[in-house]
């Protein structure tokens, strides 16, 4: 069995989830920890399992939910790597009054903020990659006439990076897209408060833009985010093709074939930052045949031979039909490996290609 794991448990009791995925359904107190107080604040408590071992479980509620993180650790695993500076202390007890107390206590605090530090980025480290793993969507809204697509990072990015796709009940498409400016806890607890408000938000009807303006009122009157999280949020509107949107620090659509007179540019500020922040809104209309792409990463890359981003260029690579049984991403991502772009390893993609035009029998008929 391994020395680790990690829960995350509804309520007082019920697993929703454990590494192994052999305990999810089942009574936490009953098969892990049957001593450990789900009530208290979060904390590190050193106690026995259900098997009498000796562990330390650290906890923590999940902001927004009835949800507590709890990371399991057994004793002898957390504790291999200090025995080595216990016979360091050891041997500085022998040599007697040589070592002043005062240096015995500063070489026992620092290494305790050592063990502390890598346990919290252990632990970071953990949720960070379980959130890029199991929070967005396992797969595409289902959407007649639509053809919806998605390129993730292969490499988990520096930065915290979430999609979320929804499909309404009056038939639209919510289509939102946060990265978070920050790391450690605030910049995650950020970045899930503002997912929340956003989910809510849709569900409620709201404009593009005023979704985008209540998750940035409740970032910044919510002391425990204290990150900048920049944003994308949209509908999507299957029968009429449009695609209405509010940004916020991030990357504008890219549609083919463009508009007359439309050249996208990135939208200033973040939010959390500002209450009066103003985010910009805009209203695509993707023809038959046409398609939407929403990025991040993939403006800032450069061509093989080292000359700076052009949409131009890029929008190039959108007209280039698909080759073979190739979907439109898969093609778009081929063309421009082809081309030497620099960012694909990195760079999300969310396609949203309109298939083409079908003429009505009546209409065939002369």
């Amino acid at each position: 069995e391994s020395a680790e794991n990690t829960y995350v448990v509804e309520g007082k009791h019920t697993i929703l989830y454990d590494r192994s995925l052999t305990l999810v359904g089942l009574d936490f107190s009953k098969e892990v920890l049957p001593d450990l107080d789900l009530d208290a604040e979060s904390s590190s408590v050193r106690l026995r399992d259900h098997h009498d071992r000796d562990v330390v479980a650290s906890f923590a509620p999940i902001p927004g939910t009835p949800w507590t993180l709890v990371s399991l650790t057994h004793w002898q695993s957390l504790t291999s790597s200090t025995r080595p500076y216990a016979n360091l202390l050891l041997g500085a007890l022998t040599v007697g009054m040589l070592a002043p107390a005062t240096g015995v206590a500063l070489l026992v605090r620092q290494r305790n903020r050592d063990r502390q530090r890598d346990e919290r980025g252990q632990l970071e480290d953990r949720v960070f990659h379980g959130m890029h793993q199991e929070l967005p969507p396992r797969s595409m809204p289902a959407v007649y006439g639509w053809e919806i697509e998605v390129h993730r990072p292969s490499a988990r990015p520096m930065q915290l990076l979430l999609d979320d796709q929804l499909l309404l009940e009056d038939g639209r498409v919510m289509v939102s897209l946060l990265r978070g400016t920050g790391d450690g806890w605030a910049g995650a607890v950020a970045i899930l408060s503002a997912r929340a408000a956003l989910r809510a938000a849709a569900q409620a009807g709201l404009e593009p833009a005023d979704a985008i303006r209540r998750a940035n009122r409740l970032l910044c009157l919510d002391d425990r985010t204290g990150r900048p999280v920049q944003a994308l949020f949209g509908y999507l509107d299957p029968d009429r093709g449009e695609f209405s949107f509010s940004l916020a620090g991030m990357d504008p659509p890219l549609l083919s074939p463009q508009q007359d007179g439309l050249v996208p540019s990135a939208a200033p500020g973040s939010l959390g930052q500002r209450l009066d922040q103003q985010p910009l809104a805009g209203r695509l209309t993707v023809s038959h045949g046409g398609m939407l792409v929403i990025s991040s990463g993939l403006l800032e890359g450069r061509w093989s031979e080292g000359e700076e981003p052009g949409v131009e260029r890029l929008l190039e690579c959108l007209a280039v039909a698909p080759d073979g049984s190739a979907s439109r991403l898969e093609s778009l991502m081929a063309d421009l490996e082809r081309n030497g772009w620099s960012t694909l390893e990195d760079a999300f993609v969310l396609l949203l290609g309109r298939a083409p035009a079908v003429a009505s029998r009546e209409a065939a008929v002369p």
